[in-house]
Parts: structure tokens; sequence; C-alpha cells
């Protein structure tokens, strides 16, 4: 068996945490959150819910009635703009200073 953890459902979980400024608080600095805030909602939600919320891409797309490709594809693209942000935000860093 696996875990037998008592989770709450990652609708449950989004409808308590719909705060922007809630979003992954585990992140340290300002501008990590301000990035995160960036991100469309579909994409944030999944980011999230990996993260933050400790979910497999499974349980999300169950929770959230999203077909797992749909969750993989999101997740993967979220990473790909955050990651966008930060190249631009070294840059930007490096041109300034």
């Amino acid at each position: 068996m696996r875990k037998q953890k008592v989770r709450r459902s990652a609708k449950e979980y989004l409808a308590q945490h719909n705060d922007q400024s809630c979003y992954l608080s585990f992140l340290d600095g300002p501008l990590d959150q301000f990035m995160l805030i960036q991100l469309e909602l579909k994409y944030r939600r999944i980011v999230e819910l990996t993260f933050y919320g400790d979910y497999t891409k499974q349980e999300i797309a169950n929770q959230l009635c999203l077909p797992l490709g749909t969750v993989k594809t999101r997740y993967r693209m979220a990473l790909q703009l955050l990651r966008q942000q930060i190249k631009q935000n070294i840059h930007h860093y490096h041109v300034i200073a």
C-alpha cells in the first residue's frame, strides 16, 4: 500500500488558497512570488498543487477533471515560462550592473 495519508481535495485546497499572495509561499523572495503570479491561473494552479500541495499529476488531473496529458503539458509550459522569466531577470541584472 502506498501512503495512507489523508489529503484535502485539490479543489478544496484551491478554494482556501485563492489569494494570489499565498501562491507557493515556499518561495523565498518577493521576486520569485512575483514571477509565479505572472503565470496564467491555469498554469499557476498546476505548479502550486505540484510543489506546495505535494499532489501527483494524476491526483491533480482527477481533482480538476482534466486529462493527465493536459496537466503534464500545463506543468511543462509553466516551467518553461518561469525559466524564460528567470533568464530575462538575469539579463536585466547584468545590463544594469
